[in-house]
């Protein structure tokens, strides 16, 4: 791994679907300023055969995330869906209600086999 401040994991997983997910009232709010667009990464097409076939990938590059190019990509993704996600109308009041509704709940932090 390297030194960046953001994973691989966090980048493709870190973000909730439910600002996209219809729900009653979403369209009486005003409708915000879309994002600007998202970022477009960069293709290089790598060929390789296995198995006999012939495997191309045009984004082999994104796992490499010491790639210059790398970070300032899943930087932009992010800011991007965030602005889409902060856009979409009634979001703060299901965050509110989402956020009500799990506060009370646990989770195990340590697991240990009886006996």
């Amino acid at each position: 791994m390297g030194q960046s401040s953001i994973t691989r994991r966090a980048a493709l997983t870190g973000f909730s679907a439910f600002g996209l997910w219809p729900w009653p009232g979403a369209g009486r709010a005003r409708t915000p300023k879309p994002p600007r667009a998202p970022p477009i990464a960069r293709i290089e097409p790598v060929r390789e055969t296995l198995w006999g076939e012939v495997i191309v990938d045009p984004y082999r590059w994104m796992e490499d995330e010491t790639d210059p190019d790398w970070l300032p990509f899943m930087r932009g993704q992010a800011e991007y869906a965030r602005g889409v996600l902060d856009a979409a109308p009634g979001r703060a009041s299901l965050a509110q209600r989402i956020a009500a509704l799990s506060s009370d709940m646990t989770g195990a932090v340590r697991l240990q086999r009886a006996g």
